[in-house]
């Protein structure tokens, strides 16, 4: 009895592990300054509530990524002291989702 219910769980734990390898994670990579070409902030009126809120995003390698109001204040602080800024590039497969600070 003992061996088919550890043979049971093994198989389960194999079964587990191979739904698992099939899944797409995020990557987190250092990101390429010189494919920074511009920071964006386009306000965006809510339409249920009539707000003005802002939309964040950056020119990274020719294509229109979003970020957060974070990061974009991260990066003017790091340029008024002439200083690198620790950007990120937030990948899921080949796709790039977001440009984020440390």
């Amino acid at each position: 009895m003992k061996k088919i219910l550890f043979l049971l769980v093994m198989l389960v734990g194999l079964a587990s592990n191979a739904a698992a390898a099939g899944k797409v994670t995020n990557d987190t990579i250092p990101a390429n300054p010189s494919l920074i070409t511009k920071w964006i902030t386009e306000p965006v009126v809510n339409e249920k509530t009539g707000k003005t809120t802002n939309k964040y995003y950056v020119i990274y390698n020719n294509n229109l990524i979003s970020t957060n109001k974070s990061t974009i204040d991260k990066v003017k602080l790091c340029q008024k002291y002439s200083v690198p800024a620790p950007i990120f590039v937030v990948r899921k497969g080949n796709k790039i989702i977001r440009i984020i600070a440390e």
